[in-house]
């Protein structure tokens, strides 16, 4: 119990620390959210800047924000005017998250069957593995969904190109995202299958005269998920979060979009509110691994 008190402790200051360097970094670039309506009279200005407590000391402002970080409220949005970030980050966490848990399941369906049955078979299909393996994580996730589009949607015509209208819209980014992250389990997988196998353990269990097949689920696989499992745990917050450019190439109203729009607009409540969002689930995810990892092998919390 007492290193998960501090695992969640420690996840506390590292959300409360980048929120502050957000909020620091936000108010210190060039530029402002009023900066395109220049040609406003400087009065309105000023009321802008009065309605958004723009014109009060930095210090202040940034205890008003993080008093609104701590009751789960960033203020309205600079950009969409009588809009809270709050809702906006709801509205588009949604899409995000069935995109990215699509791409984790596709990543995981693939990856470790494709890991494994490479480690148990040296030889061609490892050679395969290996090389298409390679090839994904090599192509920008932007020219892999440009080929699935052309490839699926306008020569094949089974999938809609863009847009949101139901399940099949996601299927395309699901894949565009999750290839790379199957890629990159395949090749944990096959490494630590390699290694377990390897191991004196799973030698006395063959001299010992147990099935291939008992060994690979009681003896390997358990302890070759360990890898993957922390490889996991910051790669599925990317991916339940969605992808800025997957997001941007499928036109899908998800929190990149609303991530990308914050920064061009120099909208500091929803850049902030972003921000601290991808922290948080980035910190509770590798939680989520180490977690696992601990209960698949129990020696772990000796160490930890």
């Amino acid at each position: 119990m007492k290193p998960l008190l501090r695992r969640l402790l420690a996840w506390v200051v590292v959300v409360l620390a980048v929120h502050a360097c957000a909020f620091l970094l936000l108010r210190t670039a060039r530029g402002g959210p009023f900066d395109a309506e220049r040609e406003l009279p400087p009065e309105i200005e000023r009321a802008l800047r009065a309605e958004y407590h723009l014109d009060e000391p930095l210090p202040r402002q940034y205890l008003r924000s993080l008093g609104g970080l701590l009751h789960g409220d960033f203020g309205p949005s600079m950009r969409y005017r009588g809009v809270a970030v709050r809702d906006l980050l709801l509205q588009g966490l949604p899409v995000s998250l069935a995109v990215g848990l699509g791409a984790l399941v596709l990543a995981l369906a693939l990856g470790l069957p494709a890991g494994t049955l490479a480690a148990r078979r040296r030889g061609r299909f490892d050679a395969a593995v290996l090389a298409a393996s390679t090839l994904a994580l090599a192509l920008p996730g932007f020219v892999l969904a440009g080929a699935f589009v052309a490839l699926f949607s306008f020569r094949l015509g089974w999938l809609p190109p863009a847009g949101l209208g139901g399940p099949r819209h996601l299927l395309l980014p699901a894949l565009s995202l999750g290839l790379p992250c199957a890629a990159q389990v395949a090749r944990l997988a096959r490494s630590s299958v390699l290694e377990v196998l390897a191991s004196p353990a799973v030698r006395a269990a063959r001299a010992a005269g147990l099935p291939e097949g008992r060994i690979l689920r009681r003896h390997v696989l358990r302890r070759a998920l360990g890898p993957v499992i922390a490889f996991l745990g910051p790669a599925a917050a990317g991916l339940l979060t969605g992808s800025l450019v997957i997001e941007q190439v499928f036109a899908l109203p998800g929190l990149g979009a609303h991530f990308v729009q914050a920064a061009l607009n120099r909208d500091y409540t929803l850049a902030l509110g972003a921000t601290v969002l991808y922290t948080a689930l980035l910190g509770l995810l590798s939680l989520a691994a180490d977690l696992a990892r601990r209960a698949l092998d129990p020696r772990l919390e000796a160490v930890g």
